[in-house]
Protein backbone atom coordinates (compact mmCIF):
# COMPACT_ATOMS: atom_id res chain seq x y z
CA UNK A 1 0.00 0.00 0.00
CA UNK A 2 1.47 3.23 -1.13
CA UNK A 3 2.23 5.82 1.52
CA UNK A 4 1.26 8.73 -1.02
CA UNK A 5 -2.48 8.67 -2.85
CA UNK A 6 -3.58 10.82 -5.14
CA UNK A 7 -6.94 10.24 -3.95
CA UNK A 8 -5.63 12.03 -0.32
CA UNK A 9 -5.50 16.11 -2.31
CA UNK A 10 -8.19 18.16 -3.72
CA UNK A 11 -5.47 17.47 -7.10
CA UNK A 12 -6.01 19.27 -10.57
CA UNK A 13 -6.15 16.33 -13.50
CA UNK A 14 -3.06 17.67 -14.76
CA UNK A 15 -1.58 16.74 -11.17
CA UNK A 16 -3.37 13.84 -11.28
CA UNK A 17 -2.12 12.55 -14.27
CA UNK A 18 1.59 13.30 -13.23
CA UNK A 19 1.60 11.32 -9.71
CA UNK A 20 -0.46 8.36 -11.77
CA UNK A 21 2.66 8.83 -14.51
CA UNK A 22 5.00 8.65 -11.30
CA UNK A 23 3.46 5.85 -9.72
CA UNK A 24 3.25 3.45 -13.31
CA UNK A 25 6.70 4.18 -13.30
CA UNK A 26 7.01 2.67 -9.72
CA UNK A 27 4.71 -0.45 -11.71
CA UNK A 28 6.75 -1.14 -14.53
CA UNK A 29 9.99 -0.99 -12.60
CA UNK A 30 8.17 -3.97 -10.40
CA UNK A 31 7.17 -5.48 -13.40
CA UNK A 32 10.83 -5.38 -14.87
CA UNK A 33 11.81 -6.96 -11.84
CA UNK A 34 9.11 -9.48 -11.96
CA UNK A 35 10.60 -10.24 -15.70
CA UNK A 36 14.13 -10.74 -14.67
CA UNK A 37 12.70 -12.47 -11.59
CA UNK A 38 10.12 -15.11 -13.34
CA UNK A 39 12.75 -16.90 -15.67
CA UNK A 40 14.62 -17.61 -12.34
CA UNK A 41 11.72 -18.52 -10.62
CA UNK A 42 10.88 -21.46 -13.24
CA UNK A 43 14.45 -22.72 -12.34
CA UNK A 44 13.41 -23.19 -8.69
CA UNK A 45 14.35 -26.66 -7.90
CA UNK A 46 13.40 -26.57 -4.41
CA UNK A 47 11.94 -24.14 -1.48
CA UNK A 48 14.86 -22.39 -0.53
CA UNK A 49 15.43 -21.06 -3.60
CA UNK A 50 11.68 -19.77 -3.78
CA UNK A 51 12.07 -18.02 -0.25
CA UNK A 52 15.33 -16.10 -1.65
CA UNK A 53 13.24 -14.65 -4.59
CA UNK A 54 10.07 -13.53 -2.67
CA UNK A 55 12.59 -12.07 -0.08
CA UNK A 56 13.98 -9.91 -3.08
CA UNK A 57 10.18 -9.18 -4.31
CA UNK A 58 9.64 -7.96 -0.65
CA UNK A 59 12.43 -5.73 -0.31
CA UNK A 60 11.76 -3.97 -3.47
CA UNK A 61 8.32 -3.12 -2.27
CA UNK A 62 9.65 -1.94 1.18
CA UNK A 63 12.10 0.33 -0.97
CA UNK A 64 9.28 1.93 -2.70
CA UNK A 65 7.41 2.68 0.29
CA UNK A 66 10.17 3.78 1.91
CA UNK A 67 11.01 6.11 -0.73
CA UNK A 68 7.38 7.84 -0.68
CA UNK A 69 7.56 8.24 3.17
CA UNK A 70 10.89 10.23 2.23
CA UNK A 71 9.27 12.52 -0.21
CA UNK A 72 6.43 13.17 2.44
CA UNK A 73 9.05 13.75 5.47
CA UNK A 74 11.43 15.98 3.03
CA UNK A 75 8.19 17.88 2.43
CA UNK A 76 5.86 18.25 5.26
CA UNK A 77 9.08 18.75 7.70
CA UNK A 78 11.38 21.30 5.64
CA UNK A 79 12.67 24.02 7.10
CA UNK A 80 12.61 26.58 4.09
CA UNK A 81 8.67 26.60 2.79
CA UNK A 82 7.18 24.41 0.33
CA UNK A 83 4.13 24.40 -1.69
CA UNK A 84 3.00 22.84 -5.33
CA UNK A 85 1.07 25.71 -6.95
CA UNK A 86 -0.59 25.34 -10.24
CA UNK A 87 -0.20 26.94 -13.50
CA UNK A 88 -2.43 30.13 -12.55
CA UNK A 89 -0.84 30.95 -9.08
CA UNK A 90 -3.83 28.62 -6.89
CA UNK A 91 -2.34 26.94 -3.65
CA UNK A 92 -2.72 22.60 -3.56
CA UNK A 93 -0.61 21.91 -1.28
CA UNK A 94 2.11 23.64 1.27
CA UNK A 95 3.91 22.36 4.37
CA UNK A 96 3.45 23.63 7.57
CA UNK A 97 6.70 25.95 7.14
CA UNK A 98 5.08 28.00 4.28
CA UNK A 99 2.14 28.53 6.42
CA UNK A 100 4.18 29.78 9.37
CA UNK A 101 6.36 32.44 6.87
CA UNK A 102 3.30 34.07 5.47
CA UNK A 103 1.23 33.40 8.76
CA UNK A 104 -1.77 31.80 7.26
CA UNK A 105 -3.56 28.69 7.59
CA UNK A 106 -3.64 25.87 5.12
CA UNK A 107 -7.46 26.00 4.70
CA UNK A 108 -6.74 29.52 4.06
CA UNK A 109 -3.90 29.42 1.38
CA UNK A 110 -6.11 27.21 -0.40
CA UNK A 111 -8.97 29.33 -0.96
CA UNK A 112 -6.57 31.98 -2.33
CA UNK A 113 -3.58 32.56 -5.18
CA UNK A 114 -0.55 33.97 -5.17
CA UNK A 115 -1.77 37.48 -6.35
CA UNK A 116 -4.18 38.01 -3.20
CA UNK A 117 -0.72 38.01 -0.96
CA UNK A 118 2.05 39.63 -3.71
CA UNK A 119 2.80 43.46 -2.77
CA UNK A 120 0.82 45.61 -5.48
CA UNK A 121 4.22 46.77 -6.67
CA UNK A 122 6.22 43.63 -7.53
CA UNK A 123 2.88 41.95 -8.75
CA UNK A 124 4.21 42.72 -12.59
CA UNK A 125 7.66 41.39 -12.03
CA UNK A 126 6.09 38.07 -10.71
CA UNK A 127 3.66 37.72 -13.17
CA UNK A 128 6.42 37.96 -15.66
CA UNK A 129 8.82 35.66 -14.20
CA UNK A 130 5.49 32.48 -13.95
CA UNK A 131 4.75 34.11 -17.89
CA UNK A 132 8.48 33.18 -18.74
CA UNK A 133 8.27 29.52 -17.47
CA UNK A 134 4.57 28.66 -18.37
CA UNK A 135 6.00 30.01 -21.86
CA UNK A 136 8.74 27.28 -21.75
CA UNK A 137 11.27 30.20 -21.64
CA UNK A 138 12.82 28.70 -18.32
CA UNK A 139 12.20 25.72 -16.37
CA UNK A 140 13.72 27.12 -12.69
CA UNK A 141 13.89 30.69 -11.57
CA UNK A 142 14.77 32.82 -8.56
CA UNK A 143 13.63 36.00 -7.43
CA UNK A 144 12.54 38.23 -4.10
CA UNK A 145 9.89 40.05 -3.90
CA UNK A 146 7.20 41.47 -1.12
CA UNK A 147 4.24 39.51 0.29
CA UNK A 148 1.66 40.70 2.51
CA UNK A 149 1.55 39.27 5.63
CA UNK A 150 -1.65 37.81 7.26
CA UNK A 151 -1.15 40.64 10.19
CA UNK A 152 -0.66 43.62 7.59
CA UNK A 153 2.85 43.69 7.10
CA UNK A 154 5.09 43.49 4.64
CA UNK A 155 7.81 40.66 4.48
CA UNK A 156 10.86 40.17 1.94
CA UNK A 157 10.51 36.55 0.14
CA UNK A 158 13.49 34.78 -1.99
CA UNK A 159 12.06 32.38 -3.86
CA UNK A 160 13.05 29.23 -5.86
CA UNK A 161 10.04 28.17 -8.30
CA UNK A 162 10.75 25.11 -10.51
CA UNK A 163 8.49 23.90 -13.53
CA UNK A 164 7.23 20.46 -13.07
CA UNK A 165 6.29 19.06 -16.96
CA UNK A 166 3.69 15.81 -17.68
CA UNK A 167 4.33 12.63 -19.49
CA UNK A 168 4.07 14.85 -22.75
CA UNK A 169 6.61 17.52 -21.75
CA UNK A 170 3.51 20.24 -21.24
CA UNK A 171 4.20 22.41 -18.49
CA UNK A 172 2.07 20.96 -15.19
CA UNK A 173 2.52 22.73 -12.06
CA UNK A 174 5.35 24.71 -9.94
CA UNK A 175 7.11 23.58 -7.25
CA UNK A 176 7.88 26.98 -5.21
CA UNK A 177 10.50 27.12 -2.01
CA UNK A 178 10.34 30.19 -0.62
CA UNK A 179 12.71 32.07 2.65
CA UNK A 180 11.89 35.21 4.62
CA UNK A 181 14.65 37.41 4.79
CA UNK A 182 13.18 40.33 5.66
CA UNK A 183 15.82 41.05 8.67
CA UNK A 184 18.48 40.61 5.31
CA UNK A 185 16.54 43.58 3.34
CA UNK A 186 16.29 45.39 6.51
CA UNK A 187 20.18 45.15 7.26
CA UNK A 188 21.22 45.89 3.96
CA UNK A 189 19.21 49.25 3.78
CA UNK A 190 20.50 50.00 6.93
CA UNK A 191 23.87 49.67 5.82
CA UNK A 192 23.57 50.83 2.66
CA UNK A 193 21.78 54.52 4.46
CA UNK A 194 24.96 54.35 6.94
CA UNK A 195 27.49 54.29 3.70
CA UNK A 196 25.66 56.99 1.76
CA UNK A 197 25.63 59.00 5.74
CA UNK A 198 29.14 58.26 6.11
CA UNK A 199 30.47 58.85 2.15
CA UNK A 200 28.20 62.47 2.55
CA UNK A 201 30.02 63.14 5.39
CA UNK A 202 33.49 62.48 4.31
CA UNK A 203 32.55 64.88 1.37
CA UNK A 204 31.21 67.81 3.22
CA UNK A 205 33.62 67.59 6.73
CA UNK A 206 36.77 69.95 6.54
CA UNK A 207 39.18 67.28 7.61
CA UNK A 208 40.88 64.62 5.99
CA UNK A 209 40.24 61.00 7.38
CA UNK A 210 42.65 58.03 6.91
CA UNK A 211 42.40 54.58 7.68
CA UNK A 212 45.17 51.46 8.58
CA UNK A 213 42.85 48.28 8.18
CA UNK A 214 45.87 46.60 8.98
CA UNK A 215 48.36 47.82 11.31
CA UNK A 216 50.89 44.51 10.13
CA UNK A 217 50.58 46.11 6.93
CA UNK A 218 51.97 49.57 5.68
CA UNK A 219 48.86 49.86 2.93
CA UNK A 220 45.98 52.98 3.99
CA UNK A 221 43.39 54.83 3.00
CA UNK A 222 42.89 58.09 2.34
CA UNK A 223 39.95 60.10 1.74
CA UNK A 224 39.82 62.44 -1.25
CA UNK A 225 39.57 65.55 1.20
CA UNK A 226 42.85 64.12 2.62
CA UNK A 227 44.32 64.41 -0.66
CA UNK A 228 42.77 68.07 -1.06
CA UNK A 229 44.07 69.18 1.63
CA UNK A 230 47.83 68.17 1.09
CA UNK A 231 47.17 70.08 -2.66
CA UNK A 232 47.04 66.22 -4.50
CA UNK A 233 44.00 65.00 -6.38
CA UNK A 234 42.78 61.67 -5.31
CA UNK A 235 45.25 58.91 -5.37
CA UNK A 236 47.54 60.62 -6.88
CA UNK A 237 50.15 59.25 -4.73
CA UNK A 238 49.87 56.10 -2.61
CA UNK A 239 48.17 55.82 0.60
CA UNK A 240 50.74 54.10 2.83
CA UNK A 241 52.12 55.07 5.97
CA UNK A 242 55.67 54.73 4.49
CA UNK A 243 54.17 58.04 2.00
CA UNK A 244 52.71 59.63 5.31
CA UNK A 245 55.99 59.61 6.66
CA UNK A 246 57.83 60.95 3.69
CA UNK A 247 55.70 64.58 4.05
CA UNK A 248 56.01 64.51 7.55
CA UNK A 249 58.05 67.22 8.58
CA UNK A 250 61.55 65.70 10.25
CA UNK A 251 60.92 67.66 13.41
CA UNK A 252 57.77 66.12 14.39
CA UNK A 253 58.62 62.59 12.97
CA UNK A 254 60.04 61.58 16.84
CA UNK A 255 57.20 62.68 18.70
CA UNK A 256 54.50 61.49 16.36
CA UNK A 257 56.21 57.75 16.59
CA UNK A 258 56.88 58.32 20.37
CA UNK A 259 52.84 58.84 20.80
CA UNK A 260 52.08 56.62 18.11
CA UNK A 261 54.25 53.98 20.59
CA UNK A 262 52.01 55.23 23.63
CA UNK A 263 48.52 54.92 21.91
CA UNK A 264 49.67 51.46 20.62
CA UNK A 265 49.85 50.43 24.24
CA UNK A 266 46.69 52.41 25.42
CA UNK A 267 48.66 54.78 27.23
CA UNK A 268 47.97 57.81 25.56
CA UNK A 269 45.08 59.09 22.77
CA UNK A 270 46.65 59.43 19.78
CA UNK A 271 45.66 63.87 19.42
CA UNK A 272 49.04 65.79 18.22
CA UNK A 273 50.00 68.98 15.92
CA UNK A 274 52.59 68.13 13.08
CA UNK A 275 53.46 69.72 9.87
CA UNK A 276 52.92 68.03 6.30
CA UNK A 277 54.80 68.57 3.33
CA UNK A 278 51.66 69.70 0.69
CA UNK A 279 52.51 68.86 -3.53
CA UNK A 280 53.84 72.70 -3.53
CA UNK A 281 56.85 71.79 -1.46
CA UNK A 282 55.33 73.96 1.45
CA UNK A 283 54.59 73.00 4.74
CA UNK A 284 51.29 73.03 6.55
CA UNK A 285 50.45 72.06 10.32
CA UNK A 286 47.42 70.05 10.62
CA UNK A 287 45.86 68.22 13.82
CA UNK A 288 46.28 64.99 13.49
CA UNK A 289 44.10 62.29 15.32
CA UNK A 290 43.13 58.50 15.72
CA UNK A 291 42.00 55.81 17.18
CA UNK A 292 43.06 51.72 17.73
CA UNK A 293 40.83 49.25 17.47
CA UNK A 294 42.75 46.37 19.86
CA UNK A 295 41.87 42.73 19.97
CA UNK A 296 40.96 40.74 23.07
CA UNK A 297 44.53 40.52 23.98
CA UNK A 298 44.86 44.24 23.53
CA UNK A 299 46.68 44.19 20.58
CA UNK A 300 46.22 46.74 18.35
CA UNK A 301 44.51 45.31 14.60
CA UNK A 302 43.84 48.87 12.94
CA UNK A 303 43.45 52.23 13.26
CA UNK A 304 41.00 55.02 11.59
CA UNK A 305 41.40 59.29 12.27
CA UNK A 306 41.54 62.69 10.73
CA UNK A 307 43.93 66.26 9.58
CA UNK A 308 42.19 69.07 9.98
CA UNK A 309 44.38 71.96 8.45
CA UNK A 310 45.13 74.51 11.55
CA UNK A 311 47.88 76.68 9.46
CA UNK A 312 45.98 79.85 10.06
CA UNK A 313 45.07 79.00 13.50
CA UNK A 314 48.98 78.69 13.95
CA UNK A 315 49.68 81.80 11.98
CA UNK A 316 47.06 83.04 14.32
CA UNK A 317 48.50 82.07 17.17
CA UNK A 318 52.15 83.27 16.09
CA UNK A 319 50.80 86.80 15.70
CA UNK A 320 49.11 86.34 18.94
CA UNK A 321 52.41 85.58 20.68
CA UNK A 322 54.04 88.55 18.90
CA UNK A 323 51.69 90.84 20.09
CA UNK A 324 51.78 89.70 23.53
CA UNK A 325 55.49 90.00 23.83
CA UNK A 326 54.41 93.70 21.81
CA UNK A 327 52.16 94.14 24.74
CA UNK A 328 54.67 93.16 27.46
CA UNK A 329 56.86 95.76 26.44
CA UNK A 330 54.55 98.38 25.82
CA UNK A 331 53.59 97.52 29.68
CA UNK A 332 56.64 97.42 30.90
CA UNK A 333 57.53 101.03 28.83
CA UNK A 334 54.18 102.19 30.37
CA UNK A 335 54.66 100.77 33.72
CA UNK A 336 58.19 103.14 33.48
CA UNK A 337 56.17 105.99 32.39
CA UNK A 338 53.91 105.83 35.48
CA UNK A 339 56.59 106.01 37.80
CA UNK A 340 58.10 109.40 35.90
CA UNK A 341 54.52 110.62 36.09
CA UNK A 342 54.35 109.56 40.16
CA UNK A 343 57.91 110.89 40.70
CA UNK A 344 57.98 113.78 38.36
CA UNK A 345 54.96 115.00 38.60
CA UNK A 346 53.97 114.57 42.15
CA UNK A 347 57.57 116.23 43.49
CA UNK A 348 57.16 119.36 41.94
CA UNK A 349 53.42 119.40 43.28
CA UNK A 350 54.71 119.00 46.81
CA UNK A 351 57.16 121.46 46.31
CA UNK A 352 54.56 124.04 45.49
CA UNK A 353 52.62 122.83 48.02
CA UNK A 354 54.91 123.31 50.88
CA UNK A 355 56.29 126.25 49.58
CA UNK A 356 52.73 128.07 49.77
CA UNK A 357 52.31 126.71 53.09
CA UNK A 358 55.47 127.97 54.52
CA UNK A 359 54.28 131.43 52.76
CA UNK A 360 51.10 131.07 54.66
CA UNK A 361 53.01 130.05 58.29
CA UNK A 362 56.01 132.41 57.80
CA UNK A 363 54.36 135.47 56.15
CA UNK A 364 51.38 135.82 56.98
CA UNK A 365 51.59 138.87 58.24
CA UNK A 366 53.20 140.16 55.04
CA UNK A 367 50.22 138.82 52.67
CA UNK A 368 46.85 140.39 52.42
CA UNK A 369 43.90 138.74 52.51
CA UNK A 370 43.40 138.11 48.71
CA UNK A 371 47.04 136.19 48.78
CA UNK A 372 46.45 134.54 51.35
CA UNK A 373 43.15 133.22 49.29
CA UNK A 374 45.28 132.83 46.04
CA UNK A 375 47.98 130.38 47.69
CA UNK A 376 45.08 128.18 49.67
CA UNK A 377 43.82 127.97 46.58
CA UNK A 378 46.97 127.12 44.79
CA UNK A 379 47.40 124.47 47.99
CA UNK A 380 44.11 122.92 47.33
CA UNK A 381 44.66 122.79 43.57
CA UNK A 382 47.90 120.98 44.28
CA UNK A 383 46.65 118.40 46.52
CA UNK A 384 43.79 117.67 43.92
CA UNK A 385 46.48 117.54 40.91
CA UNK A 386 48.03 114.82 43.59
CA UNK A 387 44.65 112.65 44.14
CA UNK A 388 43.88 112.90 40.12
CA UNK A 389 47.76 111.57 39.50
CA UNK A 390 47.16 108.95 42.29
CA UNK A 391 43.81 108.06 40.67
CA UNK A 392 45.28 107.93 37.15
CA UNK A 393 47.87 105.46 38.42
CA UNK A 394 46.05 103.21 40.25
CA UNK A 395 43.95 103.27 37.06
CA UNK A 396 46.46 101.96 35.39
CA UNK A 397 47.68 99.61 37.78
CA UNK A 398 44.32 98.09 37.83
CA UNK A 399 44.72 95.77 34.25
CA UNK A 400 48.58 95.04 34.62
CA UNK A 401 48.73 93.96 38.23
CA UNK A 402 49.03 90.35 38.73
CA UNK A 403 45.82 89.25 40.84
CA UNK A 404 46.57 87.58 44.46
CA UNK A 405 42.83 85.88 44.92
CA UNK A 406 41.88 85.69 48.19
CA UNK A 407 38.66 84.26 49.90
CA UNK A 408 37.06 87.39 51.17
CA UNK A 409 34.75 88.13 53.76
CA UNK A 410 32.35 90.81 52.22
CA UNK A 411 30.22 91.29 54.92
CA UNK A 412 33.32 92.76 56.44
CA UNK A 413 34.63 94.48 54.35
CA UNK A 414 31.72 96.64 53.12
CA UNK A 415 31.26 97.25 56.90
CA UNK A 416 34.72 97.98 56.57
CA UNK A 417 34.83 100.59 54.46
CA UNK A 418 31.90 102.68 55.53
CA UNK A 419 33.21 102.47 59.09
CA UNK A 420 36.23 104.32 57.49
CA UNK A 421 34.39 107.00 55.76
CA UNK A 422 32.24 108.06 58.21
CA UNK A 423 34.42 107.79 61.09
CA UNK A 424 34.49 111.66 61.09
CA UNK A 425 30.56 112.20 60.41
CA UNK A 426 28.36 112.77 63.79
CA UNK A 427 26.61 109.31 64.29
CA UNK A 428 23.04 111.02 63.79
CA UNK A 429 24.19 112.33 60.38
CA UNK A 430 24.00 108.28 58.86
CA UNK A 431 22.80 105.23 58.84
CA UNK A 432 23.76 101.65 57.42
CA UNK A 433 22.87 98.31 57.48
CA UNK A 434 25.27 95.31 55.96
CA UNK A 435 23.01 92.12 55.57
CA UNK A 436 24.59 88.43 55.48
CA UNK A 437 26.52 88.34 52.02
CA UNK A 438 27.80 85.43 50.17
CA UNK A 439 31.60 85.54 50.28
CA UNK A 440 34.17 86.30 47.00
CA UNK A 441 37.37 85.25 45.76
CA UNK A 442 39.34 88.18 44.17
CA UNK A 443 42.40 90.32 45.05
CA UNK A 444 42.26 92.15 48.07
CA UNK A 445 43.53 95.57 47.32
CA UNK A 446 41.49 96.04 44.32
CA UNK A 447 38.28 94.20 46.02
CA UNK A 448 39.18 97.31 48.58
CA UNK A 449 39.67 100.10 46.30
CA UNK A 450 35.90 99.06 44.37
CA UNK A 451 34.28 98.71 47.50
CA UNK A 452 36.03 102.34 48.81
CA UNK A 453 35.01 103.72 45.43
CA UNK A 454 31.66 102.67 45.90
CA UNK A 455 30.53 103.85 49.22
CA UNK A 456 32.39 107.25 48.75
CA UNK A 457 30.68 107.99 46.41
CA UNK A 458 27.20 107.03 48.48
CA UNK A 459 28.83 109.84 50.79
CA UNK A 460 29.89 112.16 48.26
CA UNK A 461 26.42 112.54 47.03
CA UNK A 462 24.60 112.61 50.16
CA UNK A 463 21.46 115.54 50.67
CA UNK A 464 22.68 118.09 52.47
CA UNK A 465 20.83 118.27 55.96
CA UNK A 466 19.34 114.87 55.56
CA UNK A 467 20.89 111.57 56.92
CA UNK A 468 22.75 109.53 54.65
CA UNK A 469 21.28 106.07 54.40
CA UNK A 470 23.60 103.31 52.88
CA UNK A 471 22.20 99.57 52.89
CA UNK A 472 24.14 96.88 51.47
CA UNK A 473 21.92 93.45 50.41
CA UNK A 474 23.10 90.22 47.93
CA UNK A 475 20.68 88.71 45.69
CA UNK A 476 21.32 85.22 43.79
CA UNK A 477 19.52 85.45 40.17
CA UNK A 478 20.10 83.13 37.20
CA UNK A 479 22.80 85.21 36.54
CA UNK A 480 24.99 84.77 39.74
CA UNK A 481 25.30 86.32 42.60
CA UNK A 482 24.76 90.18 42.63
CA UNK A 483 26.06 92.35 45.25
CA UNK A 484 24.09 95.90 46.09
CA UNK A 485 24.65 98.67 47.38
CA UNK A 486 21.94 101.60 47.44
CA UNK A 487 21.89 105.21 49.24
CA UNK A 488 19.24 107.94 49.53
CA UNK A 489 21.29 110.52 47.46
CA UNK A 490 20.98 112.97 45.15
CA UNK A 491 20.73 110.49 42.26
CA UNK A 492 21.32 111.36 38.68
CA UNK A 493 19.58 111.56 35.68
CA UNK A 494 18.79 107.69 34.27
CA UNK A 495 19.49 109.25 30.75
CA UNK A 496 23.21 109.70 31.57
CA UNK A 497 23.46 106.14 32.85
CA UNK A 498 25.87 104.97 30.05
CA UNK A 499 28.32 108.06 30.95
CA UNK A 500 28.61 107.13 34.52
CA UNK A 501 32.02 104.65 34.64
CA UNK A 502 33.74 106.60 32.19
CA UNK A 503 37.12 108.28 32.90
CA UNK A 504 36.67 112.41 34.23
CA UNK A 505 32.82 111.54 33.34
CA UNK A 506 30.90 113.72 35.71
CA UNK A 507 27.38 113.85 35.95
CA UNK A 508 27.35 116.75 38.19
CA UNK A 509 29.33 120.17 38.93
CA UNK A 510 32.48 120.21 40.60
CA UNK A 511 30.97 123.44 42.60
CA UNK A 512 28.39 121.00 43.90
CA UNK A 513 30.46 117.78 44.62
CA UNK A 514 34.32 116.92 44.58
CA UNK A 515 35.89 114.30 42.53
CA UNK A 516 38.40 113.82 40.01
CA UNK A 517 35.70 111.56 37.90
CA UNK A 518 38.06 108.35 37.89
CA UNK A 519 37.03 106.86 41.20
CA UNK A 520 33.43 104.47 39.32
CA UNK A 521 35.71 103.89 36.47
CA UNK A 522 38.58 102.19 39.06
CA UNK A 523 35.67 100.42 40.15
CA UNK A 524 34.36 99.27 36.79
CA UNK A 525 38.09 98.06 35.48
CA UNK A 526 38.56 96.26 39.63
CA UNK A 527 35.28 94.26 38.28
CA UNK A 528 36.25 93.56 34.80
CA UNK A 529 39.44 91.96 35.46
CA UNK A 530 37.43 89.54 37.92
CA UNK A 531 35.27 88.50 35.12
CA UNK A 532 32.28 90.27 36.89
CA UNK A 533 29.77 93.39 35.31
CA UNK A 534 28.73 96.55 37.27
CA UNK A 535 25.94 98.93 36.71
CA UNK A 536 23.98 100.95 38.43
CA UNK A 537 20.22 102.93 38.18
CA UNK A 538 19.41 106.48 39.69
CA UNK A 539 16.58 108.71 40.43
CA UNK A 540 16.94 112.20 40.63
CA UNK A 541 16.60 113.65 44.36
CA UNK A 542 15.81 109.94 45.44
CA UNK A 543 19.67 108.10 45.23
CA UNK A 544 21.15 105.25 43.62
CA UNK A 545 21.95 101.81 43.57
CA UNK A 546 25.06 100.12 41.84
CA UNK A 547 25.28 96.00 41.43
CA UNK A 548 28.07 94.31 40.70
CA UNK A 549 28.88 90.70 40.11
CA UNK A 550 32.28 88.65 40.34
CA UNK A 551 33.42 85.31 38.61
CA UNK A 552 31.83 82.82 40.82
CA UNK A 553 34.98 80.10 39.35
CA UNK A 554 37.74 81.95 40.41
CA UNK A 555 39.35 79.44 43.00
CA UNK A 556 41.31 81.12 45.91
CA UNK A 557 45.32 81.20 46.11
CA UNK A 558 44.95 82.00 49.69
CA UNK A 559 42.11 81.78 52.23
Amino acid sequence: MHFFNTSDFNLPTQLTNFITFLTALFGLYTIYLSIRIFPEALKIKDSTEFAKLNANLKFANEAKELSDKQLFMDFEFAEIGKAYVDLYGNFIRMNKAFCDILGYKKEDLLKIDFKDITHIDDYDEHKNSLNQLQEGKLNFTSFQKRYMHKNGEVIWLFLNVVLIRDEEGSPAFMVVEIQNITKKIQTEKELKVSKERFELVILGAQAGIWEWPDINSKSEWWSPKFYNLLGYTNNEIPASLENFFNILHPDDRKTTEILLDKHFRNEAPFIIEYRLRTKSGKYKWFQGSGQAEFDVNGTPVKMAGSIIDITPMKAAEENLIKKNKELEISNKNLASFSYSISHDLKTPLRAISGFCGILLEDHAKDLNEEGKRILNTVIKNSNKMGTLINDILTYSMISRKDLKLYKLDMKYMFEASIRNYTKKLPETNYKFIVQPLKKAVGDKLMIEHLLNNLVSNTIKYAKKEVPINIEVDGEITNDGYIYIIKDNGVGFDPKYVHKIFGVFERLHKESEFQGTGVGLAIAKKVVEVHGGKIWAKSELNIGSTFYFTLDPNIKPEVN
